[in-house]
């Protein structure tokens, strides 16, 4: 029997992460959730999820990138043996097909998956009880987004993750990747769905506490500038990308 394990980072994601959980319980036999020592409620909701496993690590009140890439590049690795896939993305970041599991097995000569990545879009948070997608379905593609974060362990030997997963040019991997379709990207049948830009005053106000988070290697590299580029530029996003996208689920 297919086993999925998935591995994420958290810090005070106590809005997104109900709908992460929703989302993966479906699909994972495990969730590993590292967090950077949440102050909200997040650390709860992971504790009370009986698919979480809750990992804590401290770098002192900072987003330290550096510290995000060691676990991301190395964290899944307890897996092989163990689970068939893993899934290394954001709280943010759901693997979308209406029957994943089935697509998998019917591309099982494949050891890792490139879906299509879409910034999702809504201009009012899209509270609900059920699946994010279900009510929020409009999306912008964007090929950075485009993330290689489902794979089989037993098959990838490094990841070798660059800041934000964007990109991975050296990662060490036996056997195929499968692509989405690079000619109509809105019609790939696996979604990598990037839940960001949500509402001006929910990304605001993410971005604010994040700015004050930045350490003094994310400023020296430029790691998440963009959480210190202001409320304008947060209000064009969102309205930019909810103005160009289209329905995709």
């Amino acid at each position: 029997m297919m086993k999925i394990w998935a591995y994420a980072i958290c810090w005070n994601e106590e809005v997104m992460l109900p709908y992460y959980l929703r989302h993966y319980e479906n699909i994972c036999d495990k969730i590993i959730i590292y967090d950077n020592m949440s102050t909200d409620s997040s650390r709860d909701i992971i504790k009370n999820h009986p698919k979480c496993e809750l990992r804590s690590f401290d770098t002192n009140g900072e987003i330290r990138d550096s510290e995000y890439l060691k676990i991301k590049n190395h964290a899944w690795k307890e897996a092989r043996g163990k689970a068939d896939y893993v899934i290394v993305g954001d709280i943010d970041e759901f693997i979308y097909h209406k029957d994943l599991k089935g697509f998998l097995t019917e591309h099982s000569r494949y050891s890792m998956f490139q879906p299509a990545g879409f910034e999702m879009a809504s201009l009012k948070f899209p509270h609900t009880k059920g699946q994010l997608y279900d009510v929020c379905k409009k999306g912008l593609f964007h090929d950075n987004e485009s993330k290689k974060i489902i794979f089989k362990p037993d098959k990838v030997t490094e990841m070798n993750w660059f800041a934000g997963c964007h990109h991975n040019p050296q990662q060490i991997i036996q056997g195929p990747v499968w692509s989405y379709p690079k000619g109509n990207p809105y019609s790939s049948p696996l979604k990598l769905l990037h839940f960001k830009y949500l509402d001006f005053n929910y990304v605001n106000n993410r971005h604010n506490a994040m700015a004050k988070r930045l350490s003094e290697e994310n400023k020296r590299k430029g790691w998440g500038s963009h959480y210190s580029r202001g409320a304008n530029y947060v209000k064009e996003t969102v309205e930019r990308i909810y103005k160009t996208s289209k329905t995709i689920i």
